[in-house]
């Protein structure tokens, strides 16, 4: 992974509040999401940075740290990859390949690879 794309969702969360832990709750985390959205960020964008957000509460709680951690939603995420390769875009490049990898790539196409 490109490491400044690795780091992006977590300086996404840092920059645009300056919050301390206990402060973290539903509303302030309601307010991130819509925060993000008026910036046109994607759901998976923001599913992305609140995992970040999850997993950092989630550890300060195993290390006694916070007494409980908030709830935090799961949005939606609408933007399932298509059209990579249709049927006759595969058999194309299926034909064009030597033996020994058809069956392979038959088998990728099939599992979804």
């Amino acid at each position: 992974m490109d490491r400044q794309r690795g780091e992006a969702p977590f300086r996404s969360l840092l920059s645009v509040q300056a919050w301390r832990a206990l402060d973290i709750n539903v509303r302030a985390i309601e307010i991130y999401i819509t925060e993000r959205r008026e910036e046109e960020k994607s759901n998976a964008t923001i599913n992305r940075e609140l995992e970040l957000l999850r997993r950092a509460l989630r550890l300060a709680h195993d290390r006694q740290l916070l007494p409980s951690i908030p709830k935090v939603r799961v949005l939606s995420e609408n933007n399932t990859r298509q059209g990579f390769f249709e049927r006759p875009d595969l058999e194309a490049v299926v034909a064009a390949l030597p033996d020994y990898l058809r069956d392979f790539t038959r088998f990728a196409y099939l599992a979804g690879c």
